[in-house]
């Protein structure tokens, strides 16, 4: 049994409050809040995650920037950094290869989680299944929601320390 979930991690953040004039708005751009962002795909039981970063397939980021980051992960681009079909398809084809037997993937119900292709793909891949949780009910029974916290915690501890 596997559990995934993907979380957004933001860095170069604005702060969390600003100084502006009486009377004059305080207001952070929304280009600038959420420019750096990355969504890192976790799941328990394999031995890497999948961060997807804010970027467009076959882009300079794609091409150049990412064969430079650490390996032992595996990386996607995607316009907004948010996890969708095509970037989910790819992961599919990446676990199927840590997959020693037949397995489960317990999900959330986001669409792309959840879809017809997703199914026949790792049905297909690994004779496995995906298992989409009840929902409302992560929070409860799935571990990856649990976590998540913790390993934003260590991410934003390691930036601080070693930088970027």
């Amino acid at each position: 049994i596997l559990n995934a979930d993907e979380t957004g991690l933001y860095f170069d953040m604005p702060p969390g409050s600003t100084l502006a004039e009486i009377g004059q708005p305080s207001k952070v751009d929304k280009v600038q809040e959420h420019s750096e962002r990355v969504t890192a795909l976790l799941t328990i039981r394999a031995d890497v995650a999948m961060f997807v970063v804010r970027g467009k397939p076959g882009g300079t980021i794609d091409k150049k920037e990412i064969p430079t980051y650490p390996p032992g992960h595996w990386y996607a681009v995607q316009e907004n950094a948010w996890m969708e079909e095509r970037v989910w398809l790819t992961y599919l084809d990446e676990l199927s290869n840590y997959l020693l037997d037949s397995s489960v993937l317990l999900v959330d119900n986001l669409e792309c989680h959840v879809s017809e292709k997703a199914h026949d793909k790792i049905a297909e891949a690994s004779f496995s299944v995906i298992e989409p949780l009840p929902p409302n009910s992560t929070s409860k029974c799935q571990p990856l929601d649990v976590f998540n916290m913790a390993f934003k915690g260590h991410v934003e501890d390691g930036m601080a320390v070693g930088g970027r």
